[in-house]
């Protein structure tokens, strides 16, 4: 049964000897004698069983005593023995594996990011959305961390080692990122939830872009462009890489999942690749129903 403030608090002192207060929690106990109350930690270190005091009650808390059980359990995990540690030296060790688990960590999601990023520029490239060197994508890794393609790459080429890791706003690799870095920072600051950005430049958007240069991009009566048409807002042409066209795409995909960049290209954001890529086709599906059905009424 685990322990409560009120268990520790009532627990009497020992008329003689020691007693274990019933109860625990794994591996962590609490040892009541004559004059005081000890927190103790039962653990095995190279098959061996070992015990160690990790401080007194109520100088050292419930709450307290529980971070360093957890403190000692990572230095076991590292086959470090805790109780040869002690005090400071073991605080000090642990946060050397609290920050060796962290980078650990970090990497393994960059990694994972890096291959989201490559297949979702594959399927978009195979999807026609994007073509040689244009457009860009990004996946967060963490927090407002993310990696993002290179600039001036084919990205249907790129491979999980392209992929660069962008912490506060600065890129960690050599490699020079996407000029449209801030925009996909301005995002990801902007909404917690997105995950994933795709830029593109369709074909089909792009030339109704050209043909109306104000109001509504899609315009048709069909049931599928009027759900789809609620996602999309426009922004005015902005010079691309700009902070201006960065702070109106991240205002703007606080509350739309789709922006079109007037004179430039389509921003889809989401929280993973198959959703983004997903509404970037449905737009530009839609988009060319709309040129076919213009072309016709002007061949009437």
């Amino acid at each position: 049964m685990p322990y409560s403030d009120m268990m520790l608090r009532d627990a009497p002192l020992a008329k003689k000897g020691k007693y274990r207060l019933p109860g625990g929690e794994d591996g962590l106990y609490l040892e009541v004698g004559t004059a005081a109350k000890s927190w103790r930690m039962d653990f095995r270190f190279k098959g061996k069983r070992r015990t160690m005091t990790l401080g007194q009650y109520p100088a050292v808390s419930l709450a307290d005593a529980r971070k360093a059980r957890d403190a000692a359990k990572a230095l076991l995990r590292h086959d470090i023995d805790p109780a040869a540690e002690g005090g400071q030296r073991m605080k000090e060790a642990h946060k050397r594996v609290e920050d060796r688990e962290r980078r650990s960590g970090l990497q393994h999601r960059r990694s994972v990011a890096c291959a989201k990023l490559c297949d979702l520029c594959r399927e978009a490239s195979a999807s026609g959305l994007m073509c040689g060197c244009s457009g860009n994508a990004s996946v967060r890794v963490a927090g407002n961390d993310f990696v993002i393609t290179p600039t001036g790459r084919r990205k249907s080429a790129l491979t999980p080692d392209d992929g660069i890791h962008i912490v506060e706003g600065r890129p960690l690799d050599l490699v020079r990122p996407s000029s449209e870095m801030p925009m996909h920072l301005a995002v990801y600051e902007s909404n917690p939830f997105i995950l994933t950005i795709l830029h593109t430049h369709p074909e089909a958007l792009s030339a109704l872009g050209l043909l109306r240069p104000d109001g509504p991009l899609l315009r048709s009566e069909l049931f599928e462009t009027k759900a789809v048409r609620k996602r999309l807002v426009r922004v005015p042409a902005l010079p691309p890489g700009s902070e201006e066209l960065a702070r109106a795409v991240g205002h703007a995909a606080k509350s739309h999942a789709a922006i079109w960049m007037d004179l430039h290209g389509l921003v889809c954001v989401g929280e993973t690749s198959e959703e983004v890529l997903a509404l970037s086709e449905a737009l530009e599906h839609l988009a060319r129903i709309e040129l076919l059905a213009a072309g016709r009424g002007a061949q009437a």
